[in-house]
């Protein structure tokens, strides 16, 4: 029998842009003297967060149209390989 696939959720993904929006408008707002003075451009950290955000958002796609119980197997090892990450904070010159 064939499942029949539920839509995504689109007012998060909305809300989602327009958080990411107002982060890039602050990035761009906190350094473009900085930019400005050191790269010449003070656009240049917008570029970055620009193409960072862009490919943020593709992941975002690819990732929202995989089944979420193909996740459930790798929950526990990803958690754990989560928390050993994090303890590693702890360990000096790491």
């Amino acid at each position: 029998m064939k499942k029949v696939r539920r839509a995504p959720d689109f007012i998060l993904f909305i809300i989602i842009l327009l958080l990411l929006t107002v982060g890039i408008v602050m990035v761009y707002s906190a350094s473009f003297v900085f930019a400005e003075v050191n790269y010449d451009d003070g656009a240049h950290f917008l570029k970055n967060q620009l193409v960072w955000a862009l490919l943020g958002i593709a992941g975002m796609i690819f990732v929202m149209n995989i089944n979420y119980k193909v996740y459930k197997k790798w929950a526990t090892p990803l958690l754990v390989l989560t928390v050993i990450l994090l303890l590693l904070l702890f360990v000096p010159g790491v």
